[in-house]
């Protein structure tokens, strides 16, 4: 079962400092932050059918006027408190990273009912999904077999004008991760004919 525990000071603390060195943009923004716990042996926190270390949603205008902040974030509590401070850090501003304010075409930030930021959210840089089955059977001519930038895929950060921030050597060693992986699958297959 699935347990919730508003964070802490000092996870809020973390939170308004991430804010105001990483995301000036959100300053106005309250955030409702949640911890979640379970005592199953799945994760406690599922995003699209995989496991995530936290997840963040824009609230809705009703949920506003009830009082709640205008975004919510959910940590796993078990992940988040065992974590390192460089690590929560890195956890809350991967996750901030996915709200932006909406703007009108004068570029202001826009306003709710309520006189609250209106937010957008912003999808990852990049999506890499990978099938070993594929992978294995088409080798480096299957789809999935290395990331599209936003911009070839039609995805939104492409026409919020979000530019994917690797740089090189993260495709290095991206490509480098995904030889290993080939190599190590053919060693397999040997292994299995001999």
């Amino acid at each position: 079962m699935k347990t919730y525990e508003k964070a802490d000071g000092k996870t809020l603390e973390l939170l308004a400092a991430v804010v105001k060195a990483r995301h000036p943009d959100l300053e106005a923004v309250r955030f409702d932050v949640l911890k979640v716990f379970t005592d199953s042996d799945g994760p406690a926190l599922t995003l699209g059918g995989y496991t995530a270390l936290a997840c963040v949603r824009i609230l809705p205008l009703k949920q506003r006027t009830a009082g709640r902040g205008d975004a919510e974030i959910l940590v796993d509590g078990e992940v988040f408190d065992a974590a390192t401070e460089a690590r929560r850090k890195a956890i809350l501003d991967h996750e901030l990273t996915h709200l932006a304010p909406k703007r009108d075409k004068q570029d202001r930030p826009m306003l709710d009912a309520l006189k609250r930021p209106r937010l957008v959210m912003r999808l990852h840089d990049w999506h890499f999904g990978w099938f070993n089955s594929v992978a294995s059977g088409q080798g480096s001519v299957a789809s999935g077999q290395t990331p599209a930038r936003p911009a070839e895929c039609g995805v939104r950060n492409a026409e919020c004008g979000i530019a994917p921030r690797w740089g090189r050597r993260d495709l290095a060693r991206m490509a480098a991760m995904v030889a290993v992986y080939a190599v190590d699958q053919a060693a397999k297959r040997i292994e299995q004919r001999l």
